[in-house]
């Protein structure tokens, strides 16, 4: 074949494959203008003169978060173990405050008579008495120990689950919550026991959160507008375990309420053994993994010690990120004082000022995890539709005043239990709290802002019972021995005026992924536009081939 037709046969190939390229950039620049046409008709434009009925609203085919929760691989389960493992706490509250003033007024005092429980205030010696003041420093010295080792570690096991995984924490911090429960029944075991014991495994239970790693397997596979309820669905275990351990306790004596706590603490670690699976991928797990190498960089001229030293204050920087974060730090501590406290001392609060027996502190634990239970479970996420997370939070801490109010004033049990029942109705809080902080860091971050807001949340609740303790003994001997609820109430007021102050735009979980959507929409049209323009130049570019040939 001749130089010359060889040339026309590669002219006629190449005018071939030409032809095909521009059909082909045809079809997509017709596809792009359909794609234009159809927005066009979504947004009520009429295209060749055919008008679109509006389609239906999208709130009507949305999931409800049950079916999300429960039809989410990890959460049932992780709520699973809140319920045993709150049970087994539940079921020794009423048990602990007369074994330990017992123990303490016959070690300490030199008491040699009845059982301290058997007696009520106003007959009760000066023995127990004191030695209810013991249990009392005793509770608050085990707390501000757990709550400094929490401030201290729960940011660095955060941070490093973000990285290995949620499972093998969840699981270790369940082994270290156990050992209180085994010290108790040692306590009941050996009559020369110490109680202080018991309350230094409860400080040294403060090492790793397990409940927090379990929020952050929570954000790992729920969706950012779903959090707020899902956190809510998960605090609702607590409840539930708490309401629940009443009716397994009460017809029991002591002895064996204490085994039955250990039992169910013991079942609820073998079910997160069993059942519990990981909810941090592989992928983020190994870009955290990178992170991190590379940040330990930075610090490869310091001691191993100087490096442990100031790693978990390096964790907490995160909440030093922007005002937003700042301030919920402010609204956590405020908060976390005041639950903290009630939490801590409210039993020993009612058994010495209330004479409440047993049953009594079991019913006031009952009725606050019920209205808990009904608030989290079926109220929050309507409410959070209707209000937003930050009014939410507003909410909670107005209602969180006014029960601590009741509890200053109350001299009777009813306004007590009053008072408990608006305590279940202002646990809306945390998942508030929750959810905010999570829906402004990157998915890469859980564990760690999780870690951070435990993080505070114990440094706080460390500082609330010595504080609520200080105002008691001021004002014990007199007419409103319940003074220190009055803080309390104003500390929730404050956290309730500062979250007022919180900008919208990045407290709303609605408004905060209409936002990421309608980015995610412009940077899809603009990588359209910008793909139709390069078909364009390409056609062009054929023109100087066509011309050669």
């Amino acid at each position: 074949m001749g130089t010359k037709e060889k040339s026309l046969s590669q002219a006629g190939l190449i005018s071939e494959e030409i032809e095909n390229f521009g059909k082909k950039a045809a079809m997509d620049d017709d596809t792009y203008l359909s794609s234009e046409d159809t927005s066009l008709c979504k947004n009520g434009d009429d295209v060749d003169g055919e008008e679109e009925e509006p389609s239906s609203a999208i709130a009507e085919d949305e999931p409800s978060i049950s079916k999300i929760y429960f039809g989410t691989k990890g959460p049932p389960q992780m709520l699973m173990v809140i319920i045993l493992m709150a049970m087994g706490y539940g079921c020794v509250v009423g048990v602990v405050p007369n074994l330990v003033k017992d123990r303490f007024a016959r070690l300490n005092h030199g008491w040699e008579g009845d059982d301290c429980g058997d007696f009520s205030s106003d007959d009760e010696p000066d023995e127990c008495d004191k030695g209810g003041d013991d249990a009392q420093d005793a509770a608050a010295w085990a707390s501000l120990i757990n709550n400094f080792l929490s401030f201290l570690f729960c940011p660095m096991f955060g941070a490093i689950s973000d990285c290995r995984g949620r499972r093998l924490f969840i699981l270790v911090g369940l082994t270290i919550s156990i050992m209180p429960q085994i010290a108790l029944v040692c306590l009941l075991e050996i009559d020369d026991l110490n109680p202080y014991f018991y309350y230094t495994t409860i400080g040294f239970a403060g090492c790793i959160s397990w409940f927090a790693i379990m929020v952050a397997g929570v954000s790992d596979v729920i969706q950012p507008k779903y959090r707020t309820a899902a956190y809510g669905i998960t605090s609702v275990g607590w409840g539930v375990g708490f309401s629940l351990a009443p009716c397994i306790a009460v017809p029991l004596n002591d002895s064996a309420a204490v085994y039955c706590s250990l039992t169910l603490l013991c079942c609820g670690f073998m079910y997160a053994l069993i059942y519990i699976p990981e909810t941090l991928s592989d992928e983020i797990a190994d870009t955290n993994r990178r992170t991190r190498a590379e940040t330990n960089l930075e610090y490869a001229d310091e001691s191993a010690f100087k490096r442990g030293l100031y790693q978990p204050f390096r964790h907490m920087k995160i909440l030093n990120r922007n005002r937003l974060f700042r301030t919920m730090a402010i609204v956590n501590v405020l908060s976390s004082m005041a639950y903290s406290a009630e939490y801590t001392l409210v039993i020993y609060y009612v058994d010495d000022e209330l004479d409440f027996s047993d049953g009594d502190i079991a019913i006031f634990f009952a009725v606050s995890g019920l209205v808990g239970i009904i608030t989290c479970a079926f109220l929050l996420k309507p409410l959070n539709d209707i209000f937003g997370e930050r009014l939410l939070l507003v909410y909670a801490f107005m209602i969180g005043a006014f029960h601590d109010v009741l509890y200053a004033f109350a001299k009777t049990a009813w306004i007590f239990f009053l008072g408990g029942g608006l305590f279940g109705l202002a646990n809306v809080s945390w998942p508030a709290i929750a959810s905010i902080k999570a829906n402004n860091v990157n998915e890469r971050e859980y564990g760690i802002i999780n870690g951070a807001l435990v993080s505070v949340s114990s440094l706080s609740a460390g500082i609330g019972p010595w504080s609520f303790r200080a105002i008691y003994y001021s004002t014990d001997n007199t007419e409103f021995p319940g003074s220190m609820f009055l803080f309390g109430s104003c500390l929730f007021a404050a956290a309730g005026v500062i979250s007022y102050s919180l900008p919208e735009s990045q407290t709303n979980a609605r408004l905060i992924e209409e936002v990421a959507t309608n980015e995610e929409d412009i940077t899809v049209e603009s990588e359209a536009k910008t793909s139709n323009v390069g078909d364009s130049t390409s056609k062009d570019l054929t023109q100087p081939l066509l011309t050669t040939i």
